[in-house]
């Protein structure tokens, strides 16, 4: 748990990891607060997010060994569709601008297709990187990353959209997976994977 490779997990999940748990819990009360649904507009409308984000999940690792298969060794390729993820989010950052909550869900839509290449293809590195012996250890420390990111941006969200607006929740989810990017581009060059192939 103290090498490169399983921090710079750790802290990916950590930064990422609650922006999706964003989507998933706060996405109701920002339409009822800030675009004035009711219940059944909630239920027409809110469930087309995670349409896009399962499709993206399911894309996102079939795109990866598509490369793969056409010659790419396999950090170039992972690190590909995670960084298409990670371009979608900053879209997020538009989404409490928008002048109506069609292109606001819509932003949201790219939440959550961004998230799906992104952690379809995060969530394999742990077999990518180590033996098969830690797999499991570095899949569940970063996880716990995920889960310790979690609780502090529920907190923390709470807290800012009780005093403020959702406006500053967006901003930060959408500069999330790009930090994050960074952080794997940085602490996990090509050379340090296990796997090549």
């Amino acid at each position: 748990m103290r090498t490169r490779e399983a921090i710079a997990l750790c802290l990916a999940r950590t930064f990422t990891d609650p922006v999706i748990y964003f989507v998933i819990f706060w996405l109701p009360a920002y339409l009822v607060k800030e675009r004035g649904f009711n219940q059944k507009m909630i239920g027409k409308y809110s469930w087309l997010p995670f349409v896009f984000g399962g499709i993206a999940y399911l894309l996102g690792g079939w795109l990866s060994g598509w490369l793969m298969n056409r010659g790419w060794i396999l950090p170039k390729a992972r690190k590909r569709i995670m960084l298409l993820g990670a371009i979608c989010l900053p879209v997020a950052i538009l989404a409490p601008f928008a002048p109506n909550a069609g292109l606001a869900i819509t932003a949201i839509c790219f939440i959550t297709f961004g998230h799906g290449f992104w952690t379809s293809n995060l969530q394999t590195l742990p077999a990518d990187l180590f033996p098969g012996h830690e797999v499991g250890t570095v899949a569940g420390f970063s996880g716990m990353g995920g889960a310790i990111g979690g609780l502090v941006a529920n907190l923390w969200t709470g807290y800012i959209v009780s005093r403020f607006s959702y406006a500053p929740i967006f901003i930060t989810a959408g500069l999330m997976h790009p930090m994050s990017m960074y952080i794997i581009f940085r602490m996990l060059p090509d050379s340090r994977f296990a796997r090549q192939r």
